[in-house]
């Protein structure tokens, strides 16, 4: 979990603990879409090499699309 104390004065980091605290504070009425799209960006910021295959939102597989792919993870994000 990223704290403020962790990393500070980096934009990208600060960035990526904004969006986690916005996922944490985030009422639970709120869109999927804005979840998965919270989530999408923090994973972005933490690992900003991964190729635009090995994270994804709405990736396609044999079940369904899955909500985020990162890499050998999947994220099923429920309000």
């Amino acid at each position: 979990m990223l704290f403020g104390q962790d990393v500070t004065g980096n934009p990208r980091w600060d960035l990526a603990r904004e969006a986690v605290a916005r996922l944490r504070t985030m009422p639970a009425e709120q869109a999927e879409a804005n979840i998965q799209g919270l989530l999408f960006s923090v994973l972005g910021f933490l690992f900003p090499n991964l190729p635009q295959s090995e994270l994804m939102l709405e990736k396609e597989s044999g079940d369904g699309p899955i909500d985020v792919y990162c890499r050998n993870v999947v994220f099923e994000t429920k309000r």
